[in-house]
């Protein structure tokens, strides 16, 4: 897309600000800034599960401690 490359922007996020743009016009105001609301909210979340999923704490191999089959010789020779 071109149009996202000379705006300096992904492809994905120039067709959702298009797709806003045109709720926008099509919506009432209350359920547009509603749905931009949600969006916005889902878009944190995502980010926060994001950064907890990197935490030290949370990595997988401390996640998966009380699983056997990574204690099983048999197992881990494979």
């Amino acid at each position: 897309m071109g149009q996202a490359q000379a705006e300096n922007i992904r492809a994905t996020a120039w067709v959702r600000n298009l797709i806003y743009k045109e709720l926008e016009k099509q919506l009432p105001s209350s359920v547009y800034k509603e749905a931009v609301a949600q969006d916005e909210a889902s878009w944190r979340k995502s980010i926060r599960k994001r950064i907890e999923g990197r935490l030290p704490n949370n990595s997988p191999t401390e996640q998966n401690n009380d699983d056997d089959s990574i204690h099983d010789p048999e197992i881990q020779g494979q």
